[in-house]
Parts: C-alpha cells; structure tokens; sequence
C-alpha cells in the first residue's frame, strides 16, 4: 500500500555480478604516479577504455552512472586515492558495455561490494522552459564564461546534484559545496544528444544559490528546475580494497 513516507529497498551485491556480461581481454590497473586531484579522464573508443587519475569513487560513477552525491560509505581513500586503468575488449564494444565489464574489473581488483538503495525522495527535475530550448551543440564565442560543461542531458542533470551553489569569487570556475545533503537533478527534458554547455553565474549578494542557478539555466539554456519527487538511486560501498596486482 503507498504511503506519504519514504519507501525503501535494498540490495546487495557483489559489483560486476548483476548483470550477465562478458570481460574485458586484457585489464591494467595501478595506481597513479601523482595524485592530480580532481576527477580524472575517461577516453573509450570501440573495445577500448582508458582512464588516467580517478577515484575509485570516480570509477564506480563511471561503471554504475550514478552521481557522486550518490555515492557513500568505503574507505577514506575513496575519492582521494587516484588510479590509472587500461582495458581491452576481445573485439568491438559500446561504452555501455565497457562500463558492464568496468564492473568486473573493480569486482576482481578492488573486492568491491556495492549495496544499492532506492528511495522516493525530493528532486529537482530539468525541464524545458517556456520558451524552449537554447541548447548549442558547439562551444560559444564568448568562452570567457566561467562555467563549462560537455556531454548529454542525464549527465548534466548528474553534475548540476552536486553544484548548485554559488561559484567562489576569487574562481568563477570553482563552486562551493551546499551545506547539507544536495537535491539529486533528474533530467525530464525529453532531449536526447549531447551538448557543449557555458553558464555565466555571478552573484550579486541579492540571491540565493537556487535562484541564480535557476536564473541562469532560464536565461542561458532555456532549461529550468522544478521540485517533484521520484525514486532515487543511491550506491552505498560496503567493502573494496587496493587493487591487486595486474
């Protein structure tokens, strides 16, 4: 019977083993000379992965695609230990596959244990506002504008979870942290394809957080965030370990 409180489940599993899926050929994966600290880079082309300076945290956001804001629990080191990986599939694969096979590997080399959660809870989603969309798919002229991002609907909507909040001053490209838990962003857009995004967000001492990433998703994009609520997808890491030896 549906009620006004928060349903939940859960279940555990051993990451790379929910769903039936084939390996990669060939797997490196060694910890990164220097830790460069931020989120590292991912480059896939068919039957190949390459990644340079991810978290572990990084890592399962890119096998899972589920955002960091809802990603918890592991050891200290999870989203400050970086690592280096270089995979190779028997022939010709998506990057939907790959990441299937990135769940082994973490699975193998990490000892990863993943509990998966599921909880009807507030979010904002990303909508068309009136108007319509503004969207380029190339990069502006004026790339002076301080906030950039690259890439489809469903993974900005991830990034906006974790940044809605003032840019500091002194680094318009930087954004602050939220005091609290964030709001997870779920894009019901409808639009499908990706998208070179710039946003100029400059407080005034006026607005709130909220309202000036809302302004600037109006104005800038033609986007806009509503508050409704939905179930949401959360990862908790029960276990891993430094990867074993390749």
């Amino acid at each position: 019977m549906r009620t006004g409180l928060l349903r939940a489940f859960c279940v555990c599993f051993v990451a790379g083993q929910l769903f039936a899926q084939d390996a990669f050929e060939v797997a490196s994966v060694r910890t990164s000379r220097t830790n460069i600290g931020h989120d590292g880079t991912v480059k896939s082309d068919p039957g190949r992965l390459t990644i340079r300076n991810a978290s572990l945290k990084r890592l399962i956001h890119e096998a899972y695609q589920v955002p960091y804001t809802q990603i918890s629990g592991g050891p200290k080191w999870l989203d400050t230990q970086e690592f280096d990986l270089d995979a190779k599939a028997s022939g010709p694969s998506t990057l939907p596959e790959m990441r299937n096979m990135l769940r082994k590997v973490l699975s193998e080399r990490f000892q990863l244990v993943l509990q998966e959660q599921v909880q009807e809870r507030k979010v904002y989603a990303l909508l068309v506002a009136k108007g319509g969309s503004k969207l380029k798919t190339q990069p502006q002229a004026d790339s002076d504008r301080g906030w950039r991002f690259r890439g489809d609907l469903t993974q900005f909507a991830g990034v906006l979870s974790g940044q809605l909040a003032i840019p500091l001053l002194e680094d318009p490209t930087r954004i602050s942290r939220v005091a609290g838990p964030p709001v997870p962003v779920i894009d019901q857009t409808g639009i499908a394809g990706e998208f070179a995004i710039q946003l100029d967000i400059r407080p005034d001492g006026t607005q709130d957080s909220f309202t000036l990433w809302q302004r600037a998703l109006q104005e800038q994009l033609g986007l806009k965030l509503q508050s409704t609520k939905a179930p949401v997808r959360s990862l908790i890491v029960e276990h891993a370990a430094l990867p074993t030896a390749n």
